[in-house]
């Protein structure tokens, strides 16, 4: 594992995220924001939590495809449309089915639209690997 994540004394220890994550690793990979798209480019629901599944698989396949796994995701940017309360825990689990129990440095928006009115839910992500 290239990612060495810290809760450091004097910080909150978040249930859900780390609040730092230190990159040991020689390539750093910044992955695009991902969506509820499949691999044939078809949005897999109007449901924002199947998006938010779609789009965390997708990071995890990025990240694979050079090697790497979620245990080298360093960093997440989670950018719901119209974000509710209520929808927290739903996207925690959803990320949860994708990167099991990872929890890398993480940062959650709710923004009022994203590119497209369908999309619903956009993932970045930074990687480090060896």
């Amino acid at each position: 594992m290239s990612v060495e994540l810290i809760n450091p004394e004097g910080l909150y220890e978040p249930p859900v995220y780390t609040q730092l994550a230190v990159g040991r690793g020689s390539r750093v990979v910044f992955v695009s924001g991902q969506v509820g798209y499949d691999a044939e480019g078809k949005l897999v629901s109007d449901d924002v939590v199947q998006q938010a599944e779609q789009a965390f698989r997708n990071v995890r396949t990025a990240v694979e495809a050079l090697g790497g796994s979620v245990l080298d995701i360093a960093k997440l940017t989670i950018f719901v449309a119209g974000h509710r309360p209520e929808l927290a825990q739903p996207l925690l689990a959803a990320r949860g089915s994708a990167l099991g129990d990872h929890k890398p440095a993480s940062t959650f928006l709710g923004v009022e639209k994203l590119i497209r009115p369908e999309l619903l839910v956009e993932v970045e992500a930074i990687a480090v690997l060896d």
